[in-house]
Order: C-alpha cells, then structure tokens, then sequence
C-alpha cells in the first residue's frame, strides 16, 4: 500500500540521523521485515520525488535530496497528512480504514469483503478491524448497510447524509491538500481539475467573506469540498430531498440568501451548477451548523432573535440553563463573566441547527493546531458535563465537533479570568546613577507598569542600610558575584542583553500574580510509584474505591467517569498521561494524584504512563479554576514536568501556573 511508503519517507525525510528497519518498523508499528521488503517501493518513489535512498550497514537509511524543489512538494503533502489529528486510527490503520470508508460509501454496488481484502493485500481477518472502525464511522453519519451472503456490504442512507460522509472522510481539510490512494469509487465524486478546485473556492469563500458569515478554515474547506460532491453527484443524477416544511423555514433565513449567492457566483463561472432549488436550501443549513455564531457577530450585527429565527429563543433557554447546572453541579459560577451566558446562547445556536436537520453526532478528523482547547482538561470536563445535559434534553448524539465548541466557550472564559495582582516595589541598582536608573523605570514603567507599585533608586553599597522587607525585588547591572542580599534580583541594564527584559518578568514581575491559596494544599498532593495499571475500567472503580466510602457514590462515580469518557472520540491525553478531572461532591475531598504506572499501557487506544486524577472544591471562584487549570494543562505538556513531580510534589502546582504563564 502507497501509504506505507509515504509513511517510510515521512519518517527518514525527519530524521536528523539515519533510521534502521527496526526503528522504522517500531515507527510505523509494524516488522523490521514488512519495512525491508518495501524499500524497493520507496526508491522507486524517490526517484520520482527528487530524492535517493540511501543505504548503509550497521547505520540505517536515509533520504539524499536530488531535486529540493521536487522533493519539497511531495513532503508538504506527507506533512498535511500527517497533521490530522485522529490518532487513533495509526498510520497503516488509519489508510485502511480511509480506503474501506471511502469505497463504502461512495459505491452504490454491494463491496465483497474478499476484493477488499485483495486491492489491499491482506488478509480477511486483518481487514476486519478497519471494517469495524469504518462501519462505526458511518453510523455516525445516520448511515446504515446491509450485508447479503455472496453479494458483500453496501452502504445506504439519506443522500445528503451520504455528501457530508465523503466530505468529512476528505479527511485532510487544507486547501492544498491533494487524494492519496483513495480508490477510484470516491475519487470520482471529487473529480475536478487543481486548479479549477482553487477557483471554485476562491469564488465561494468571496462570497462568504462578503456576506459577514464566519466560520472556522477547516469548516471553509469542508463547505468547498462539499460543493465539488454536490455538482459531481448532482450530474450522475442524484438528489436530494428536504420536505416542503424545511424548505418553507429555510427560505427566510440569511444563510438562503448567502446560499442562493454562492450558487449563481458558481453557475456563472463553472458548469454544472444550475441546480435545483433543494441543493441551495441544504446548503443553507450545512452552512447555518458549521457557522461561527461568535459574541462579537452577534453585538456587531441585528439582534439575534432577528438574525437566527429558527434557533434563538432555545439557544437562549440553553445559555441559562447551562449556567445553572454548572453551578448546582460542580460549584462553578461562571455568572461571574457577563458574557458568559451569552457566548453559551451563540454557541448553541449551530449545535441546535444540527439538532434539528439530523446534522449531529458526526465524527470528525481534527488538526492539532486546531484543536488547543482540547488540551484543557479542566475546560474539557465541564464541557463533558454540559454536554451531558444537553442529551438528557435533546436525546441526541453528541459529536466532538458539538464538543469541542462547548470547550472553546469555557476555556475563553477561564482565559479571560484575570488573576489578583500584588503590585511590587522594586530597588533600581545602575551603574550609570540616576540617569541609568532614569532610563530603566521609563521602560519597565511602560513596559510592565501594572505590575509595579515604586521604584527605588540605589547604590548597591547603601542596600546594607535599607530595611529589605519594605521592598520585593533588586535589579542590577553588575556581576553575580558583587549580589549579596537576600531580596531576589534579576540584571537589567541601561542597554539590556539579550532577553533581560524577559528575564524581570519571568523571575521578578510574574510573582506579582496572587494565586497563593488557589491551589489545592500540599498535604493534598500525591504521588504513587509502580502504580498496577489494567484498563479504565478498573482504575475507575480504583479511584472510586480510594475516594467514596458509601456504595451508591462508588457506583455513581464510577457511572459519571465512563460517561465522561463516552462522550469523546478521543482522550485528553499529552505527554503519555491521562488526565481525569474528578467530583468534589462526590468524594468531598480535594487531591491531586499522580500514578506513575508499572508499565506502558492504552488508554482510549493512546499509550500512557501516567495517570493524573484532580478533584477540587471550585468553591465559585473561577480565579481557583484557572490555576488548577493553568497547572494541570502545564504539568501535562512536557513528560519531563511529570518527572518534576515524582521528585518535587509539594511546590509543583504552583511552579507549573508561573511557568504557563510564562508563555502566554
């Protein structure tokens, strides 16, 4: 499979050192033997590309570059390949499961398992898990299949459900992202020139730039890809049905008029986009459930009820409603922001758009860069909890796309919680006098003015006279060795060396932000060596075990971890940790612990070594939110931090919120 040989040269062409068959092999998790019987392929490819193998004994391969701009091109392609972030369907996995997926849905004959099997050149049992995966993929779709002995699988379902699964299994949402062996029952329905493709969505994106509807890039490319579907199907005679009552609605909606745009800008410079009237209103609603309703668009704009008709005054029902139980629940106001409720109103609006056109419960392939909220753990638990009261209510399936929006809400307000600041007095030491002195409180004044209370002007001789605890700080422009108080210092001088700006801040200013007493104590903090790890299941019932004495709580929370887990496609995991964000009223005991495991083991199908549980009393205070959620996000973005508390548990909380922000 071509893929594998991509995968072979993305993986020398980013290596500094030569790779052997083994490590490729441990790489791409497959044998030393299955990587030596494809290097003959991956030569053939290089010579294509701009590039030699390079072979030699005892050290590996490696790439030598022929032809750097012929070469170059090719690796953006592995590069954006690579960047799709669902992990877990791995390198060999994830292209078979792609080719199944992709056949699947866009054959309209039944697919024989065996021929399968044979274009991809394995085995029958080998093909069953991708089959699996890709099966589960569709039914997230609203898809359905039916199998018939001697005939194969074939895949069935509403036509515009069908449109949306190939648009998403494009699977790489970059505009310049170009198929990879996708198999010729898929790739047709994506037939187009490169270039025609380019101007299709420039014509698009135009118009929707204009009209003032936002939505995210990766949204943007799924609307341009869906509209190459649209005219290619459309053409092979394929409709699509969406009731006269939805037609009705649809039409008064701004999104009808920005569809209707978008077609006529497209049937005046392409073929094929005379469509019919059904085509402009789904459309419409693919548009209205990827749009980015932001507090900003709706302020800037008409007033809400008047610009979503269809969704406001539910969406609105759900902003207060969330609020509330947040705070019932886990002891979270997030009242406190006055924007709260109205990012939570702007953000249901699309969710409900999904709701309501059976548009929901879809799985989606994510970038990294993309997706940082993710990364929050503590933001991710409270949108697992959300979440869960949105399906009590609506009964339907919740995708990670509908998740990953309640995430971004709640991250941006704990962002924009600001921490107590403790202005600070500092002692200015120069060896230029006054002047020196002069120079540098003008620039930390503008610089760093709200961080700083007085300045002090100083010989470093009379510092022994003063008394240095009505002061915070000293800096200096001399030498280590002529500092010999016990204030902390850091050098500035009156023309600062590299980073000595950064420096004062990062060792001297940063302390002005209080988070003293938002951190769990250090009697709560806890870490637990050659912990025997199983499986989710069973460190669930561990913790549950640990932390609730009375059975009904051990099963509650038991119940509430595996539905938290449930409502994601993937795990909250860096750094080889998972990280689970615990109850207080469950347990009624702040801990932070660290189980440092015996083994490598799979958690949500991603390898970990770690596992760190967080339960805190939020006790309404949103300041205590953003540092726990500042330290766990820290602590969990480097292994080496992990490493830092096994050592040092008792002031590692603390040391990960200043070193967050330190990058922010």
């Amino acid at each position: 499979m071509k893929v594998r040989v991509d995968n072979i040269i993305y993986q020398l062409a980013g290596s500094d050192d030569p790779l052997t068959a083994d490590e490729l092999g441990k790489k791409l998790a497959v044998s030393s033997r299955t990587i030596k019987s494809e290097m003959a392929e991956v030569r053939s490819e290089l010579k294509k590309v701009g590039a030699e193998l390079k072979a030699k004994r005892n050290e590996g391969y490696s790439l030598i570059i022929v032809d750097r701009q012929a070469f170059d091109d090719f690796y953006a392609q592995l590069v954006l390949r690579a960047s799709v972030m669902n992990n877990y369907y791995a390198l060999d996995g994830q292209a078979r499961f792609l080719y199944i997926t992709r056949k699947l849905v866009s054959s309209s004959k039944y697919v024989r398992i065996e021929d399968l099997a044979d274009e991809m050149f394995i085995s029958r049992s080998a093909l069953q898990k991708s089959l699996t995966e890709a099966m589960i993929f569709l039914k997230s779709f609203h898809l359905e299949w039916e199998n018939r002995k001697g005939l194969g699988i074939r895949c069935y379902g509403k036509e515009y459900h069908v449109r949306i699964a190939m648009t998403e299994l494009f699977a790489v949402h970059f505009h310049k992202a170009v198929l990879n062996d996708a198999g010729m029952e898929y790739s047709k329905w994506l037939e187009c020139d490169f270039e025609e493709r380019q101007k299709i969505r420039h014509t698009f994106l135009k118009v929707l730039r204009e009209s003032g509807l936002g939505t995210s890039d990766i949204n943007a490319q799924k609307l341009s890809i869906y509209l190459l579907i649209v005219r290619n199907r459309c053409n092979a005679g394929y409709r699509l049905w969406v009731g006269n009552r939805c037609m009705e609605e649809v039409r008064l909606t701004k999104e009808y008029e920005i569809a209707k745009r978008i077609f006529y800008h497209l049937s005046e410079a392409f073929e094929g986009y005379h469509l019919m009237e059904e085509e402009t209103v789904f459309f419409a609603i693919y548009l209205m459930t990827l749009e980015d309703v932001s507090y900003r668009l709706c302020l800037e704009q008409q007033k809400p009820e008047n610009r979503f008709p269809l969704q406001y005054k539910k969406a609105a029902s759900y902003g207060r409603e969330l609020l509330e139980y947040i705070k019932e629940r886990l002891h979270i106001d997030f009242s406190v922001n006055e924007k709260a409720e109205y990012m939570l109103m702007a953000g249901m609006i699309p969710i409900l758009g999904q709701f309501r056109y059976e548009l929901n419960g879809f799985k989606n392939f994510w970038y990294y860069d993309e997706n940082y909220a993710m990364r929050s753990p503590v933001a991710l638990k409270i949108a697992r909890v959300m979440a869960g009261y949105i399906w009590e209510r609506e009964k339907k399936e919740i995708s990670s796309s509908i998740l990953l929006k309640l995430v971004g809400i709640i991250y941006q307000i704990i962002a924009e919680q600001e921490y107590d600041i403790r202005r600070m007095k500092l002692l200015l030491v120069s060896s230029l006098g006054i002047d020196g002195n002069e120079i540098n409180k003008m620039r930390l004044s503008s610089r760093y003015g709200q961080f700083i209370e007085s300045f002090t002007f100083a010989e470093l001789y009379e510092i022994r006279g003063m008394n240095e605890k009505e002061y915070d700080a000293i800096l200096l422009d001399m030498t280590n060795a002529a500092y010999n108080y016990d204030l902390p210092y850091s050098p500035l001088h009156v023309i600062p060396m590299q980073k000595e700006m950064d420096g004062v801040f990062n060792k001297i200013l940063l302390k002005a932000y209080q988070i003293s007493g938002l951190l769990p104590e250090k009697g709560k903090v806890h870490v637990y060596l050659d912990f025997a790890y199983e499986n989710e299941k069973q460190f669930f019932q561990f913790i549950s075990f640990r932390h609730c004495a009375d059975a009904d709580k051990q099963r509650r929370m038991q119940q509430i971890l595996t539905e938290d887990e449930a409502l994601m496609t993937h795990c909250s995991m860096s750094s080889q940790a998972a990280v689970i964000i615990g109850e207080y009223e469950m347990t009624k005991t702040e801990s932070v612990e660290l189980y440092c495991l015996q083994h490598e083991g799979t958690w949500s199908n991603d390898k970990i070594r770690y596992i760190l549980y967080v339960c805190v009393d939020w006790k309404d205070d949103l300041k205590r939110m953003k540092a726990v959620e500042n330290a766990v996000y820290q602590l969990t973005n480097d292994e080496k931090n992990l490493k830092e508390f096994e050592k040092d548990k008792d002031s590692i909380l603390e040391k990960m919120v200043y070193q967050y922000m330190k990058n922010v």
